[in-house]
């Protein structure tokens, strides 16, 4: 319910403050104060209507819900309360200065007594480093039974073990001679909101209710089909408590009810709930915890449930347990390798999947599966080389021509040599600004082979499809791309052979990677200045003419549709409102991996609005910062950008310009392709020349 204090000195003026008084204790409906003479004004009208003996509720009601919006909150709110709101009196043990101090949230609380259910709201707050004892108000203990009283008391000893001091309960209920909480249904929802706190996140519109013993384990409480209702009533999508028999049988139109076997269990519901994902979010929990469900799921897990804070732990002792039974490696590696494949697979979430699998590990692995300890080393390959990581990678590619000969024994184990030899090429040449025709005796060799093979198939199967073959020719196109325009032929001829080798898009399963080779096309029909026939091919990557998008479309575009679409546009000079409405909204919040920072770069390059020229741009830089010397070579641009628009200070741009620098001297040499950069006399004249030269130094799909 939103209230205000202009609306209740309005109610109250009428006669009816009474029927909405209450809703001051709903620190969630609290609307921001226009101006601090109209709130004065009102804050008497409101003060007088209640009286001297209720001031209480407006007193608590407003100064919880200015702490718990308070980044809404306009600056002048918090003098204003503290010269009218004495702390002490509300029960709190804290000045204003350690309460403003402090992280507040709202959170619901299912109370039930005789008269039947009803919803209560409290505080979770956290005043960092400070042990706070008692963690409630002065007054709590006279109105909550002893239950009730105990099951707050282990709830805020939970957190405190397990999250360290500093956390308060404090619920927003009337002043009260005679206890008007009861039962220990409380400790769950404390514990709920002491954890969504400290993980900075906001719950979905979920109720709680459960019990905690002194371990921690959950128990069942009663009332469940009232709380269920109650939870309809007030607009909650979901219920979460403790599995019981009485849970089981409940059931209230609309609203999902979630059970939890245990508190690891009931944080991860409450934290990564949103409205009908509840069976879907308890299939995978128990995947986490169930090997053989683990490994032919893995590549379907929710990136919600990878980025979990819970996850490491028990995905490192599901992966344990994989591991040593081997008849679950093949698949699980199968489905890492699947996850890796799907363009639209979150980059972080794949590093959180690997992170067990270092070099040791792998090795370990080998002993007994080399096939999947190379599938492995393909998949670590493959994350160095997006992330641009040219040491790390050279690192796998030793490890995988260590293990080659052990793998190679099989089919399966020639197939993912063809694919990491294929990516140890991108990493020896592409990754190292290293654009040359030429090409490794071995690579002409292994493609050779598999030509012969895929022609030998056809004669009996002519629609036989050679996915290695065509990952081969994809790389040779990008090859092509990047050593200039002069080589367009060359590409045009190898993104056939690549289309073909996928089976020209009447695979479903590869035809993404058909699709992919139309990517390369557009890029290098930039490249040679040819426009119209980039429109005309990038209109066959996405599937309908970049005209004729719509919002839907846009959202469903992976990382690399993206990327071309936002090249396209300031390539070619075309607005695109759909899309720049999509631009604006997401300038903010995109991944940390390639190709989001040329994404930025280009988006800066379209948007007309200085200052978000200047966000892209800057954005655009951090990202390139962050990842390895491939992509930290790329932050010259915007870099040179931010210079030449004036948008940060001379010797910030400096230092930045002379540190990516002097990384590409120690990762690439001075004689490199950078070479040109440090005939340059002074830093300025490096961002000059990568303004004039930004073709020829990223050419292809680098900018």
């Amino acid at each position: 319910m939103k209230w205000s204090l202009p609306e209740l000195a309005v109610w109250a003026f009428h006669g009816h403050l009474a029927d909405r008084v209450w809703d001051m204790l709903c620190p969630g409906g609290l609307e921001p104060p226009r101006t601090e003479g109209e709130w004065a004004q009102a804050w008497r009208s409101v003060e007088k209507a209640l009286g001297r003996g209720r001031t209480f509720i407006l007193q608590t009601g407003v100064t919880a819900g200015a702490l718990a919006g308070k980044e809404r909150m306009p600056p002048w709110l918090f003098p204003f309360l503290e010269k009218r709101v004495s702390l002490s009196r509300l029960g709190l043990p804290f000045t204003w200065v350690q309460i403003l101090k402090g992280r507040w949230q709202a959170f619901p609380l299912a109370l039930v007594t005789e008269r039947g259910a009803h919803l209560a709201w409290a505080l979770m707050g956290r005043i960092e480093g400070r042990p706070l004892a008692p963690g409630w108000p002065s007054w709590w203990d006279g109105a909550a039974d002893d239950q009730a009283r105990e099951a707050v008391s282990t709830a805020m000893s939970g957190l405190e073990d397990r999250l360290g001091p500093g956390f308060f309960f404090w619920p927003l209920l009337p002043p009260s001679q005679s206890p008007v909480v009861f039962g220990p249904s409380l400790a769950l929802p404390v514990y709920l909101a002491g954890c969504s706190l400290d993980r900075g996140i906001l719950p979905g519109r979920i109720l709680s209710t459960g019990a905690l013993g002194r371990d921690l384990s959950l128990a069942p409480v009663g009332h469940l089909r009232q709380k269920a209702r109650l939870a309809r009533e007030k607009g909650f999508s979901a219920v979460l408590w403790p599995v019981s028999e009485e849970s089981r049988s409940v059931e209230v139109e609309g609203v999902e009810v979630l059970e939890a076997e245990s508190l690891d269990h009931a944080c991860f519901l409450c934290e990564l709930y949103s409205p009908g994902t509840g069976k879907d979010l308890d299939h995978q929990f128990h995947c986490l915890s169930d090997p053989k469900r683990l490994a032919s799921n893995v590549h379907l897990l929710d990136s919600r449930v990878i980025l979990w804070k819970g996850f490491e732990r028990r995905y490192r002792a599901t992966l344990g347990e994989i591991l040593r039974e081997t008849a679950l490696i093949d698949s699980f590696v199968y489905n890492l390798r699947r996850f890796m494949d799907d363009p639209d697979a979150s980059g972080q979430c794949l590093e959180n999947l690997m992170a067990p699998f270092d070099v040791r590990t792998v090795e370990e692995i080998a002993a007994s599966r080399p096939v999947a300890a190379l599938g492995l080393t393909e998949i670590q390959l493959t994350i160095a080389n997006h992330d641009g990581r040219i040491e790390e990678g050279e690192t796998w590619v030793r490890l995988g021509r260590l293990l080659d000969p052990a793998a190679s024994r099989s089919e399966e184990g020639l197939r993912l040599k063809v694919d990491l030899m294929n990516r140890a090429f991108l990493r020896e040449r592409h990754n190292h600004y290293d654009f040359r025709m030429e090409l490794p005796d071995e690579l002409m060799e292994t493609m050779s082979y598999l030509e012969q093979f895929l022609g030998f198939r056809r004669r009996f199967s002519p629609e036989y499809i050679s996915p290695n073959l065509g990952g081969l020719y994809g790389t040779l196109a990008q090859n092509c791309g990047f050593c200039g325009p002069a080589r367009l032929d060359a590409l045009r001829r190898y993104v056939h052979l690549a289309q073909d080798a996928f089976g020209n898009g009447a695979v479903p399963e590869h035809e993404e990677d058909w699709r992919r080779q139309f990517c390369y096309l557009c890029y290098a029909l930039m490249d040679a200045g040819r426009l119209g026939e980039a429109r005309a091919v990038l209109a066959r990557y996405l599937g309908k003419e970049p005209s004729d998008l719509n919002a839907q479309d846009v959202e469903g575009f992976n990382r690399f549709r993206h990327g071309a679409v936002a090249r396209f546009l300031v390539d070619s000079g075309e607005r695109l409102p759909v899309y720049e409405r999509w631009m604006h909204k997401h300038l903010r919040d995109t991944p940390c991996r390639h190709p989001w920072q040329l994404w930025l770069l280009n988006a800066g390059l379209y948007l007309e609005d200085p200052g978000d020229r200047a966000e892209a741009f800057c954005r655009s830089l951090d990202r390139c910062l962050r990842l390895g010397p491939t992509v930290r070579a790329m932050g010259l641009m915007p870099l040179a950008l931010l210079r030449q628009e004036g948008h940060r200070p001379v010797e910030w741009l400096r230092e930045k310009t002379l540190a990516i620098l002097g990384m590409i001297r120690n990762a690439y040499g001075e004689q490199s392709h950078f070479r040109r950069l440090f005939l340059c006399s002074a830093w300025d004249e490096v961002l000059s020349t990568v303004l004039r030269h930004r073709r020829e130094l990223f050419p292809f799909t680098y900018r």
